[in-house]
């Protein structure tokens, strides 16, 4: 299944390169399949897998031109339900398309989490152009996989809990940020003064702004309220258990 969770990618990109709009290799590209790698510890709770995705690289516009298009999968092989994990990833194709970064997948405001056996696709989609390379020298093509830390519903942890510190820290902002937007549920005015803010589209604020101004375009405000009301009461019993 597509995940709709509330998920922080941070990508660090490896080179320097430019998106471009999609473009079609040409016949004589350069084409390599990108294999999935999991080189995630022994007893992770998490399997990253997937099929080889092709990618293609050819010279364009006094560069290097790669496209990719594809995804792989994230399953929870731990046998509970899994509330929030991070992990590594890294993406390279040949010579120019390349990104390296933390995942951080955190369901700690929904009574759901990642069930046993469940799968989260990830879409894949390098349009890179970049400097001029040497075609002759060999490249690399692996996406790679590495979990770090995940959290169980039950508060337990497995992994290297200093991996977690960005998660935990947004997610006590967005506890707070809640707990401010339920009391002001009941003065609309000013809850919609909020929804209006403009915050640093790096904030924890900004996504949850986002995600809220969605639903009362589709919903309305009534809906939003609901929404807000819920995030509040499950993050609160969950903090209020202390072992989170």
């Amino acid at each position: 299944m597509k995940s709709t969770m509330l998920a922080l990618l941070l990508v660090c990109s490896l080179a320097a390169v430019a998106q471009y709009p999609p473009s079609t290799p040409p016949p004589d590209a350069h084409t390599a399949n990108i294999p999935i790698i999991d080189l995630s510890p022994a007893g992770s709770p998490l399997a990253f897998y997937g099929s080889p995705i092709p990618c293609f690289e050819w010279e364009a516009n006094r560069g290097a031109q790669t496209k990719a298009e594809g995804e792989y999968h994230v399953s929870n092989v731990s046998g509970r339900t899994i509330v929030a994990f991070v992990a590594h990833t890294q993406e390279s194709c040949m010579h120019t398309g390349g990104s390296a970064g933390p995942m951080e997948v955190d369901s700690f405001f929904s009574l759901s989490g990642i069930a046993p056996k469940e799968v989260l696709d990830f879409s894949v989609n390098m349009n890179q152009w970049a400097q001029p390379v040497d075609f002759t020298q060999p490249g690399t093509s692996k996406i790679v996989g590495q979990a770090l830390w995940a959290q169980f519903d039950d508060g337990s942890q497995w992994g290297d809990r200093n991996a977690a510190e960005e998660l935990l820290r947004n997610r006590q902002e967005a506890m707070q940020f809640y707990q401010r937007l339920s009391n002001e549920s009941s003065d609309q005015a000013k809850l919609l003064a909020t929804l209006g803010e403009q915050a640093d589209p790096m904030s924890t604020e900004w996504g949850i702004l986002s995600s809220l101004n969605e639903r009362r375009s589709q919903y309305g405000l009534p809906a939003v309220i609901l929404m807000i009301k819920d995030k509040t009461r499950i993050g609160g019993e969950r903090m209020a258990t202390g072992k989170f």
